[in-house]
């Protein structure tokens, strides 16, 4: 620092003081312009000058007093105050690439799309959310930016760096932290807590991932979270509203609580209570899913084409489970990204393990016994005939 500016930073100080000690202020502004004539001088012939003035321990004292002057900042909260906006922070490449998978079929290295993207942004605009939707420069240049204008309002672009491919996850956490959050993504984020380098957001990571972190699926083509979501809203207007504006497609909103609890059935003898044991012939669900069996076994040209077979079962859309939602796994059974057609280029997300527990939340063929099972919160496993079934209800 030179001697000019050493001056101008104890004018700085004579007006800081103005308010708190107006006479040490006067003598601050006197020494200052004593000195002025000096500003060329060098930097230790002016500090020798102020220090001859005024002391070491005068000047720690008024820097005191003025920090004990400026208010504290206050703490930030867990969660926004109340009657705030409601926020949500979208990760744009994993909502974008789940959709472009499971509901339009693409392939590896272009599974990018933006309509999942809009369909998110629309389902929480609709709810009342602000949506901060985060995006790299990459992607935007990879699959461009002809977007709604909802969603380019919406969008907050991070940059891209070779060192750090993931930083848009980074970005994810670090908005969903700025506004207190909820941020949507179905990627783990398992290792992210020691990675985070700001001790304060690194903490309220770590106190509030389980409950604002959460994951989704597409129903059809319909964005629906696992959780977050509204509770309906109590008006009849509201509802037609809401209702109105989403796709005649969309199932209508519903409540916090999973649509998939059905209960049990009041005697469990529609299936099979022991391995390798047969059901009944008096037993129309297993009657069903035999006769599907058959079919699919069949040659393709007696198969009719609204078969419940499982080359198109892989392919037909799926429902909310009518068997048991509580499933045990009894042997190795893959657990699949999506329904499929041996496709051999696939490759299973995990292996379930004999004892194994699950929730399906979903069923292929709609009714009766089950083809495929979507178990929560992801995946897809493909059930074994009955006469070696991998798994059964629990």
């Amino acid at each position: 620092m030179t001697g000019a500016r050493i001056l101008q930073s104890l004018c700085t100080l004579a007006d800081l003081l103005e308010e708190a000690n107006a006479a040490e202020a006067s003598r601050v502004r006197r020494l200052a312009a004593r000195l002025r004539g000096q500003s060329r001088a060098s930097r230790e012939a002016v500090i020798a000058a102020i220090t001859g003035e005024l002391s070491e321990e005068f000047l720690l004292a008024q820097l005191a007093s003025l920090r004990s002057r400026v208010p504290a900042a206050p703490s930030p909260s867990a969660s926004p105050p109340k009657g705030a906006a409601k926020h949500v922070v979208l990760n744009c490449a994993n909502i974008g690439c789940t959709y472009g998978q499971e509901v339009e079929r693409r392939q590896r290295g272009n599974r990018f799309s933006w309509a999942g993207v809009e369909d998110a942004c629309r389902f929480y605009l609709e709810r009342g959310y602000v949506v901060h939707a985060v995006a790299n420069q990459r992607l935007l240049q990879r699959a461009g930016r002809d977007v709604s204008q909802r969603l380019s309002a919406a969008l907050v672009v991070v940059p891209s760096r070779d060192e750090m491919p993931d930083l848009d996850d980074l970005a994810t956490i670090i908005e969903a932290y700025k506004w207190r959050c909820p941020f949507v993504d179905n990627d783990n984020y398992r290792n992210w807590s020691p990675r985070i380098s700001t001790e304060e957001v690194a903490k309220w990571y770590r106190e509030n991932k389980a409950k604002l972190h959460i994951s989704y699926y597409f129903s059809g083509a319909s964005f629906t979270p696992f959780q977050g979501e509204p509770p309906r809203q109590a008006s009849a207007e509201g509802n037609e509203g809401s209702q109105a504006s989403r796709p005649s497609t969309a199932p209508q909103p519903r409540s916090l609580r999973p649509p998939w609890r059905i209960p049990r059935p009041a005697a469990p003898a529609s299936l099979p209570s022991a391995l390798g044991k047969r059901p009944e012939a008096s037993e129309p669900s297993m009657a069903t899913h035999k006769r599907r069996r058959d079919e699919a076994s069949a040659p393709a040209k007696q198969a009719p084409a609204a078969s419940g077979s499982a080359a198109s079962a892989a392919s037909a859309p799926s429902a909310p489970p009518s068997a048991p939602p509580k499933w045990k796994v009894l042997k190795l059974t893959p657990l699949w990204p999506r329904k499929h057609d041996d496709d051999a280029s696939l490759r299973p997300l995990r292996t379930l393990k004999p004892g194994e527990q699950f929730r399906a939340i979903s069923q292929l063929p709609a009714e009766g016994y089950p083809l495929w099972l979507a178990i929560a919160p992801r995946g897809w496993i493909k059930v074994a005939p009955l006469a070696e079934p991998n798994v059964v209800p629990a």
